[in-house]
């Protein structure tokens, strides 16, 4: 111990003044170079200062909060022209339903510090989008903010399957990893911990890093870019089929589905499918296999173990609470559900949970109509197809497993949707501007002007 604080404390306390020391002294790219501090903190997993019994601060949240505020207090000095903060539209009609939540659970005599450690995942959203559409209106800054998450999902992944090949090496290191030999389960696979993490969640956020490897294709043109690429996005799934996550499993292949789709078109697509989907059940083991159709029994009412028999019965139990109150019954009346939209039902009503439903669904229609306009421009569309495959893959996240509970686990899908809702915002605009991107050299997220080399 220092100072009577744990070895963990002391690193996240210097990560964090790092961080802002980096933000408050490098000038105009201040911001953006702090932002790519709070992407990495994502990686932290359970990490966090305790200020009650409930109530804890993650250092992404304490980042993404002081971003906020520096923006707002030197708005003027970032922007030549004073613009108008911007929000979605679906955020902004969200915020009356936090409110009604709180009004709902006090009346009940919840908790207000449970309330509070609840709320603040969902209120983080507005720093998030405020700051990130303040950086990703440049262009010039996506390819550093995407490439930041994608190697944050890669060192995840690349420590996750260090650990869980030498768990000894990983836990000799003093407050670093716990506990970091993999666990059997029922059918003999052997799960990986994440213990660097605190628990296998950690995956969650590689299910949404993962797909960003194609528009990352595009902006690192160098072989040996490429092939650093490459192995990053091997870490990623190598962890994730580590893991052990069904669902998440299932998240990735579709994501493969959707991406070799995108890529090829629906009839090569289809073919290159059928051709590898028997060969990866071939060499799929035997232990992932069957771990893998204990889900399938699950999902078909057949509970063959005892997690997926639980989530089944609180997604239930979530439906009816719904059901019973669809105004929601506050803050923290859920608990963590294991799926975000029935646990914002409850806790929200009905209404939000829907309203969350058909944001998703509207976003992923834009981007793939702006997809085919892209390529009808003859301009590329590689960084539409990844938004497109990391927000479905969000979605999925969210619906399968519920991250909203948690505040790390709630930003890696939040940074998802806010990617999406900032580039159907700023694109168009970009796009428009024809002879000033004539002039310019550098990498083009939305797509090159057609002619240009």
């Amino acid at each position: 111990m220092i100072f009577g604080l744990e070895i963990y404390q002391v690193l996240l306390i210097g990560f964090i003044l790092a961080a802002a020391l980096t933000t408050l002294t490098t000038g105009k790219d201040g911001i953006r170079n702090g932002f790519l501090f709070f992407i990495v903190s994502l990686s932290l997993g359970y990490r966090s200062v305790y200020l009650t019994d409930a109530i804890t601060l993650h250092p992404a949240e304490v980042l993404i909060w002081f971003l906020f505020f520096l923006y707002i207090f030197l708005r003027r000095r970032f922007e030549v022209e004073n613009r108008p903060i911007w929000l979605p539209t679906w955020l902004k009609l969200l915020i009356p339903f936090w409110l009604l939540a709180w009004i709902i659970g006090l009346s009940a005599n919840r908790s207000w510090q449970w309330m509070l450690q609840e709320s603040k995942n969902f209120l983080v959203l507005l720093p998030l989008f405020v700051v990130g559409h303040h950086i990703l209106s440049e262009r010039r800054n996506w390819p550093p903010v995407l490439l930041a998450f994608f190697l944050t999902g890669a060192w995840i992944g690349g420590l996750g399957l260090l650990e869980y090949t030498f768990p000894g090496l990983i836990g000799s290191i003093p407050g670093f990893a716990a506990d970091p030999v993999a666990r059997a389960t029922l059918e003999g696979f052997s799960r990986a911990t994440f213990s660097f993490y605190g628990a296998p969640v950690a995956v969650f956020l590689l299910a949404v890093s993962l797909p960003l490897v194609n528009a990352l294709w595009e902006f690192f043109p160098d072989r040996r870019q490429r092939l650093l690429l490459v192995l990053a996005a091997a870490a990623q799934v190598g962890s994730i089929y580590i893991g052990g996550y069904r669902s998440i499993w299932i998240v990735m292949i579709f994501e493969i589905f959707l991406w070799v789709i995108l890529r090829l078109g629906l009839v090569p697509g289809f073919l290159a499918l059928g051709i590898s989907v028997p060969l990866t059940v071939v060499l799929f083991p035997q232990v992932a296999e069957e771990r893998l159709m204990t889900l399938l029994l699950a999902a078909e009412g057949v509970s063959v173990e005892s997690s997926a028999a639980k989530r089944i019965a609180r997604g239930e139990e979530a439906w009816a609470s719904t059901l019973a109150k669809p105004l929601g019954s506050g803050w923290s009346s859920s608990g963590w559900v294991h799926n975000d939209f029935l646990q914002i039902s409850v806790g929200l009503g009905i209404l939000p949970a829907l309203l969350l439903v058909f944001a998703w669904l509207r976003n992923n229609i834009l981007l793939l109509t702006s997809i085919f306009r892209l390529r009808k421009q003859k301009q590329s569309s590689r960084l539409a197809e990844a938004l497109l495959i990391v927000l479905a893959a969000s979605g999925g996240v969210m619906v399968f497993q519920g991250t909203t509970w948690l505040v790390f686990t709630a930003l890696p899908m939040w940074f998802a949707w806010m990617l999406a809702d900032v580039w159907l915002r700023e694109a168009p605009g970009f796009e428009t501007a024809v002879e000033a991107e004539s002039k310019s050299t550098e990498l083009r997220p939305w797509g090159k002007i057609p002619g240009q080399p």
